[in-house]
């Protein structure tokens, strides 16, 4: 299987927009006038509530409290956020936003190639345009053959709808496509040493890194990847944990759903193991699970117990298993996965159905 074409999300692979968003909205609330400061972990946390305008709405209220409900809390809002735009754009336009380490040498490579480039994300356009030109200069959206964008004014929108729009646009199949997705090393690819990495690559590093994608998009694809050369990267199980953390979220059988609800809000995860007494493994239950529990229990879903809605099966992997065998095992599992590689901290066919645990 060919790698023909390769997507990059704006925000979050190609640069790091999350923290510069939080910048600039600690700037828009102290020129309001609040004393506001919020560490990255909560930040990103803080996505779970919707579009930025709906974050920075949550955050007003809660300074405000009993003044929430003024009919001038919207405007002040409305006002705050659009300050944050701009803080956000000029910070761009300033060179506050440059390429994750790899990422000029993935671009100019896979032009040489001959794989076609998509750039996806929630982004306006022109704060993907002044993000690439400061990586790329001036004719760097050029290096593209299409931007593939979404603003939060036109609504929450699945990262897989973005990705089959830009697949749509670059006129490949899934299977012949590579999604490289939030906070990939690419320089750990090509087993670079740590003190080098924010170092250009040079031209062998760069064919490397080719060749290290190429064949990791055919591994993942046709779970047969080619570890013969000692200068390709295999990623495994421990890697994503490195990065997600290791900390499971669980939940006893005998508990309502009620309260499971409640711990999956308050936890913020998509899905709980359920462990016994003891600690043994009984089963998992997930948001999906809630969804069908509603809609076959209705008003007596609450006060049941987790065993009566949980997936007694539960399929476990080693943190030494690696993401492509993984990857294959889900695949397998779940009719609705889509047939297009991801590379994103974690290497996998996108599954809109998979529960998020972390």
């Amino acid at each position: 299987m060919t790698l023909q074409a390769i997507i990059i999300r704006a925000d979050g692979a190609f640069a790091e927009t999350e923290d510069l968003r939080r910048q600039s909205f600690m700037t828009a609330f102290q020129e309001a006038g609040f004393e506001w400061s919020i560490d990255r972990e909560t930040f990103a946390a803080s996505r779970r509530l919707g579009a930025l305008k709906d974050r920075m709405a949550f955050y007003v209220h809660q300074f405000l409290k009993r003044g929430a409900d003024n009919p001038d809390t919207d405007q002040l809002i409305a006002a705050m956020h659009r300050r944050a735009c701009k803080v956000f754009q000029q910070s761009i336009a300033n060179g506050a936003l440059g390429p994750r380490p790899g990422m000029r040498e993935l671009v100019v490579t896979a032009r040489q190639e001959g794989v076609r480039l998509a750039l996806a994300g929630a982004m306006k356009q022109e704060e993907a345009e002044g993000m690439l030109v400061q990586a790329l200069g001036s004719r760097g959206a050029e290096m593209f053959d299409c931007v593939s964008l979404v603003t939060e004014a036109e609504g929450a929108t699945d990262p897989q709808a973005i990705y089959r729009q830009a697949l749509t646009e670059l006129g490949v199949e899934a299977s012949h496509c590579l999604v490289v997705e939030a906070t990939l090393d690419l320089p750990s690819v090509v087993s670079r040493a740590s003190e080098r990495r924010r170092e250009p690559l040079s031209a062998d590093e760069r064919h490397d890194l080719f060749v290290s994608l190429q064949q990791l998009h055919r591994g993942i694809y046709n779970f047969e990847c080619d570890t013969s050369s000692n200068r390709v990267a295999v990623m495994r199980v421990s890697d994503i944990l490195k990065i997600k953390g290791s900390a499971v979220k669980t939940i006893e059988p005998t508990a309502t759903i009620r309260a499971l609800a409640q711990g999956l809000r308050v936890e913020s995860v998509g899905a709980m193991v359920v462990n016994d007494g003891l600690g043994g493994l009984r089963g998992i239950i997930s948001e999906r699970d809630l969804a069908r529990g509603l809609a076959e229990f209705g008003n007596d879903l609450p006060s049941m117990p987790v065993s009566a809605l949980m997936t007694q099966t539960v399929i476990t992997c080693a943190p030494e298993d690696s993401v492509a065998s993984v990857a294959k095992v889900m695949a397998a599992t779940s009719a609705s996965a889509l047939d297009m590689p991801s590379l994103a901290p974690d290497v996998s066919p996108l599954s809109p159905s998979s529960p998020s645990t972390s």
